[in-house]
């Protein structure tokens, strides 16, 4: 079984899940979301845990994570998230802000796969 982390429960997100379980069907998600509910049809409730913190995510293996927050919070769910997976996938744009970006240390990242659209 893949587990797949989303931060963020959104339009971007409830479509790539949508996406995702027509090509494989046996994934578990891990939904971080501040949404005291999350529907997604067509998805066993078994395949889902809705996560309100990052702290109740450690211990498991996550292959990838998809950052599809406010644009405010990208970067900062990067740092947060870059020991967890090597595989990230951040909704765009990267960052609402052109001097955090700049802040960012992007030797931290380099044994990572991250990807941008």
């Amino acid at each position: 079984m893949i587990n797949l982390l989303f931060i963020g429960y959104g339009s971007i997100s409830i479509k790539l899940i949508y996406n995702l379980q027509k090509i494989k069907k046996k994934i578990h998600y891990f939904i971080l979301s501040r949404k005291k509910k999350l529907i997604l049809k067509n998805t066993a409730k078994s395949n889902i845990t809705h996560l309100k913190s990052l702290k109740n995510i450690k211990n498991k293996k996550i292959s990838k994570i998809f950052i599809c927050n406010g644009s405010n919070e990208h970067l900062r769910y990067l740092n947060l998230t870059k020991n967890i997976s090597k595989y990230i996938f951040i909704e765009k744009p990267l960052s609402d802000n052109l001097s955090k970006f700049k802040n960012i240390k992007l030797k931290n990242f380099k044994s990572h796969k991250i990807q941008i659209g």
